[in-house]
């Protein structure tokens, strides 16, 4: 079965929807079932070369994606997104002839731009996350003596003994695991024990604190907010069946995060509100339980919010000049130079093109300059369209093809190349921006 999402369009006359849906029947409830035709299942996966023979699972055909999805895009995706389950030996993905797995990941992570930021922009540490997943399927250090469905994880949870011991182990550098039970209220049966691990060690010199929460192989980072404000780094991993499958109630379409009002959660589960609650804060609670007495210094915590006189300095007389030497820095050389030209533009060289591995992809965008707005994202192809002969495009060393009516896509070959475009209205300023891909 398929679906295609467009404008609302007119062919042939006819005014047709945005969307449309190809499939081989209608159920009882009117809901779209698959085509079960052996004879075009067997012309489809050979149409689009499917490589899943007789293995359960889902195959997924997109026939024009957008031209600015490549494969070093989606390697990017991959290694910023999904890096816990990959190390974890949980996941394994294969992109073009490019396989991520917990052996090739910090090889190809290396190819990554901002390799080692996560989807928020912030640095993962990876050593750290390793650990985790070495210790996921080792026994925990300790394990709490009741569950935190009532007052939460708190002292009267452990011995005397394990806190004493979860302290020593964070305190010395090392990484504590500690399994958390949870006791989880399914309809309309009994209770359910099940459990979760957290994770915590100290934030290495130089490094920021870092959070990861997880269900399973799938990492949920718009929890990380509940962790915030603390100095370690930490992880709470869900892996037992019962509360994964509490959680996955509980997540939304994006799995980005979870809702306590979802519907799923409360037509399945009993009080889910408040286990949801006391596992979120679960991480925090046992930081704050082994960290208290761990201090941390740090001279310039406060430097935003107070300041205090130089008693050093005198404060009578006239201010002195002091004399500033403002250094000397090298021009940063560019490797794309955008000349104008009447009626047009052309791309050159610069400098720094010739430390360029080749070839090279770049991106070419054009619009006309508007007031109040983005150009590039006001562009109609009645301004233009590139891919038509309303512009007169010349080319030396390099190939092009156009991504969309303001774009061009060029693949470089070598350091000396030239890209003109002329025949745009004289009358209007134009915008461009070239940029590596």
């Amino acid at each position: 079965m398929g679906q295609a999402v467009l404008s609302n369009h007119v062919l042939n006359g006819r005014r047709h929807p945005a969307h449309g849906f190809w499939f081989g029947s209608r159920g009882r409830d009117g809901l779209q079932l698959p085509v079960a035709d052996a004879i075009v299942v067997d012309q489809l996966v050979q149409l689009f070369g499917i490589a899943r023979q007789g293995q359960t699972g889902l195959s997924l055909v997109i026939p024009f994606p957008n031209p600015d999805i490549t494969e070093q895009s989606i390697i990017g995706g991959v290694v910023r997104n999904y890096y816990f389950p990959i190390l974890a030996g949980r996941l394994v993905v294969e992109v073009g002839s490019t396989t991520i797995d917990a052996t090739t990941f910090h090889q190809v992570a290396a190819s990554v731009p901002n390799t080692g930021a996560g989807a928020a922009g912030a640095k993962i540490p990876l050593d750290f996350v390793e650990a985790v997943s070495r210790q996921l399927d080792q026994q925990p250090q300790l394990i709490a003596r009741t569950p935190i469905n009532g007052g939460g994880l708190g002292a009267s949870g452990f011995s005397e003994d394990q806190l004493t011991a979860m302290k020593e182990t964070f305190s010395s550098n090392r990484l504590l695991h500690a399994r958390i039970p949870v006791k989880l209220k399914p309809k309309p049966s009994g209770d359910r024990n099940s459990h979760i691990d957290l994770f915590l060690k100290p934030v290495p010199d130089g490094e920021k604190p870092f959070a990861l929460f997880a269900r399973g192989s799938i990492t949920v980072p718009g929890e990380t907010r509940y962790f915030s404000g603390t100095h370690a780094h930490g992880a709470m991993v869900a892996s037992d069946e019962g509360v994964v499958a509490f959680l996955g109630d509980a997540e939304n379409p994006a799995h980005t995060a979870w809702n306590a009002n979802a519907e799923k959660l409360a037509k399945g589960w009993r009080s889910p509100s408040q286990t949801l609650r006391k596992i979120r804060y679960a991480l925090r609670e046992l930081f704050t339980l082994i960290a208290d007495k761990v201090e941390q210094e740090d001279r310039d915590a406060l430097v935003d919010f107070f300041s205090l006189a130089d008693l050093s300095r005198s404060t009578q007389g006239p201010k002195k000049k002091v004399k500033v030497d403002i250094p000397t820095l090298p021009k940063k050389e560019t490797a794309i130079r955008i000349q104008s030209r009447k009626g047009g533009f052309s791309v050159v060289p610069g400098p720094a093109a010739e430390k360029w591995q080749f070839p090279k992809t770049v991106d070419v965008r054009v619009a006309y300059d508007v007031i109040g707005g983005n150009g590039f994202s006001l562009h109609s192809k009645f301004d233009f369209d590139l891919a038509t002969d309303d512009v007169n495009i010349e080319a030396q060393g390099l190939s092009f093809t156009p991504v969309r009516a303001n774009k061009l896509r060029l693949s470089i070959a070598g350091p000396e190349f030239d890209l003109t475009l002329s025949g745009f209205d004289e009358n209007r300023d134009l915008i461009v921006d070239a940029r590596t891909v």
